[in-house]
């Protein structure tokens, strides 16, 4: 039986084309993007979905590393959520920084 996860995972799927159009366009027009262009060449504001649900992905011996930390870190350390309803993010938090530091 699969163990079963504590938090709700949202189903976003349908909605994240129309919000990634709708970002695109903010961004084309925002001063504050042009600006932060002008910084340097890894001075950047990425719009990425997730749902939370971090896995490993199957590796052999001869596999190099995988990403799952990195989806962790620069998801839930490193990344700035641009709103939040409710608790998702801080359960997802504490349920996998904990393994993390």
């Amino acid at each position: 039986m699969a163990q079963r996860s504590a938090i709700d995972y949202p189903s976003p799927e349908a909605d994240q084309l129309a919000l990634a159009r709708g970002w695109e366009r903010f961004q084309r027009r925002d001063a504050s993007f042009k600006a932060l262009e002008a910084v340097g060449k890894y001075a950047e504001v990425d719009l990425e979905f997730g749902d939370g649900r971090f896995a490993p992905k199957p590796r052999g011996w001869t596999t190099g590393p995988d990403d799952f930390e990195l989806q962790i870190g620069n998801t839930l350390v490193y990344s700035v959520p641009l709103w939040e309803n409710g608790e998702h993010f801080r359960q997802l938090k504490r349920q996998c920084l904990p393994y993390y530091d």
